[in-house]
């Protein structure tokens, strides 16, 4: 059991979970509407009606709806409410705990890709919505911006386990990631090809095993 906060009571503790789950169920219904409906159709009142609430709460909540989405992304990306970073979490201390370069390939590729699907329908709503929100595509650039920092990190990660293939740079490599293993990516082709993420992961590995060392991780299935 959880001791209670110094300064907080039983009161203000219950009432700030109350907000809590009030503040998550409505990004969960807004995140929902965008995906189905797309982020310009949705409308406040509509989230506030998904989520069974008052719209005065949504906007007491949140503010806009721009940060709505911005938290639905933020969400959508970790999977959970835990406030940790995402280099900082259990998965990656195994990919530093792994010796083998292609083990720790695959490990860096299947996260990564986990969370490029899972946010890919979230994130095609926001690139719709972006051709006439401008503020959209600023928080688009904003997640690329971020995604590329996460990736080099990672890729150094990779790199510490085996060199790159001759007459390639740690900044071709972090290009070849970025480029791949990403939302647009896995639409492309599980949307034309029919591909699945387990699919769509073992393409990565041998695509990427080839491109950044220059050796193979086999035939994919």
């Amino acid at each position: 059991m959880h001791a209670p906060v110094k300064g907080v009571s039983q009161k203000g503790q219950r009432r700030e979970a109350r907000a809590r789950a009030t503040r998550d169920r409505i990004v969960k219904a807004a995140r929902e509407l965008f995906e189905k409906k797309g982020y310009s159709a949705t409308t406040v009142a509509s989230i506030a009606a998904e989520a069974g609430v008052a719209t005065a709460t949504v906007y007491q909540a949140f503010g806009t709806k721009y940060a709505i989405l911005a938290r639905a992304l933020d969400l959508a990306i970790v999977n959970d409410q835990d406030p940790v970073g995402l280099l900082d979490r259990p998965w990656g201390d195994r990919v530093r705990d792994t010796a083998d370069p292609h083990d720790r390939l695959t490990l860096v590729v299947n996260h990564t890709s986990e969370i490029a699907a899972r946010t890919a329908a979230l994130k095609r709503a926001m690139r719709d919505a972006a051709a006439t929100d401008p503020e959209v595509g600023v928080l688009i650039l904003e997640d690329h911006q971020r995604r590329l920092r996460t990736q080099r990190a990672l890729v150094g990660f990779v790199l510490d386990a085996a060199p790159l293939r001759p007459g390639l740079t740690k900044d071709d490599a972090v290009a070849t990631f970025f480029g791949t293993v990403n939302s647009d990516c896995y639409l492309l082709m599980a949307d034309n090809l029919g591909w699945d993420l387990d699919r769509w992961q073992r393409w990565l590995v041998q695509l990427l095993s080839h491109g950044l060392f220059g050796t193979t991780a086999g035939p994919v299935p």
